[in-house]
């Protein structure tokens, strides 16, 4: 996937770190987001760029441990 250009100027990272946390939350049951940020030369310029990747975990996320919670009885 191939974004525009956005300046230093144009750019909020407050806002972008905002929407990283929601993309993160709705993938959350199934994808951790691999973020990886890189530094490129591009037309003469040093710019930075930000590859955002779900990454479906190898192996089953752990159960929680159901021996420790109490259950109600009725007597």
């Amino acid at each position: 996937m191939v974004s525009d250009a956005v300046s230093g100027e144009q750019f909020d990272p407050t806002t972008f770190l905002e929407i990283l946390d929601q993309i993160n939350d709705s993938y959350a049951e199934m994808y951790t987001l691999a973020t990886i940020e890189k530094w490129q030369s591009m037309d003469g310029q040093l710019v930075k760029n930000y590859v955002i990747v779900p990454v479906k975990p190898l192996f089953p996320r752990a159960e929680p441990d159901r021996s420790t919670q109490v259950r109600a009885t009725s007597e």
